[in-house]
């Protein structure tokens, strides 16, 4: 069995290389693709929660659902169902104070009329 030399196996590692490489880079670039899809979606949901936009957390996160369990995406639209019920319990702590805070105000400017007679 001849050894080949050090130049005559960089040349057959040259030629198929850039083949293997170009396969893999397509096989990065199509993952990256669906996952910074998925990241994307989930970052937004934070950023809006982050702001406490809680109500186009909720939105983004019924539509990212239905649109992954369309899509056959099982893992996201599980993440998603999980994520929904906090995003509607901040949704409706955050109505319920709003709605406390007009009724105290509400509340006073009828106090002041009422000593005010």
């Amino acid at each position: 069995m001849a050894k080949k030399s050090v130049s005559q196996r960089d040349d057959d590692l040259g030629e198929a290389a850039p083949d293997k490489k170009a396969k893999r880079k397509a096989n990065k670039a199509s993952k990256s693709q669906v996952s910074s899809v998925d990241d994307d979606t989930m970052s937004r949901v934070v950023e809006f929660c982050q702001e406490l936009r809680w109500r186009e957390a909720v939105l983004l996160c019924r539509t990212a659902q239905a649109k992954a369990e369309e899509e056959g995406r099982e893992e996201l639209a599980f993440s998603l169902s999980l994520a929904l019920p906090k995003l509607e319990w901040s949704l409706r702590r955050q109505i319920a104070a709003a709605f406390i805070h007009e009724a105290k105000a509400m509340l006073k400017k009828e106090y002041l009329l009422d000593v005010g007679q």
